[in-house]
C-alpha cells in the first residue's frame, strides 16, 4: 500500500533555517532523532512494505527517511518504521 508524501507549510522555512541534514524530518525539516523512518520511492509516495526493493507497489526504494514523532502523527501508522524497519 502506498500514500501520497505530504509537506509541512513550514518545510522550506526550516530547510533554510536547518539545512538540509541527514537527520531532518521528513515531513518538516527539523532536527530529529532518526528514531522513527518512512519508507519513500521513485514514484513519490510513501509505502507501507519494508522491503528495500518495493517491487509490489508499483516503485523502486529510495530508501528511508526520519519524521520527528509529531510530524509521524500526520501519516497512518502502517507508515511508520522504527530503527529496525519494523512497524511501530
Amino acid at each position: 500500500m502506498t500514500t501520497e508524501i505530504l509537506r509541512s507549510k513550514d518545510y522550506e522555512k526550516n530547510k533554510k533555517q536547518y539545512g538540509d541534514k541527514t537527520n531532518s524530518c521528513f515531513h518538516c525539516m527539523r532536527p530529529t532523532n532518526e528514531e522513527y523512518l518512512v519508507h519513500m520511492l521513485t514514484t513519490g509516495e510513501l509505502t507501507d512494505d519494508a522491503n528495500e526493493k518495493a517491487e509490489n507497489c508499483g516503485g523502486s526504494s529510495q530508501g528511508f527517511f526520519s519524521i520527528g514523532p509529531e510530524c509521524m502523527k500526520k501519516y497512518p501508522k502502517q507508515f511508520i518504521f522504527d530503527r529496525k524497519y519494523r512497524h511501530i
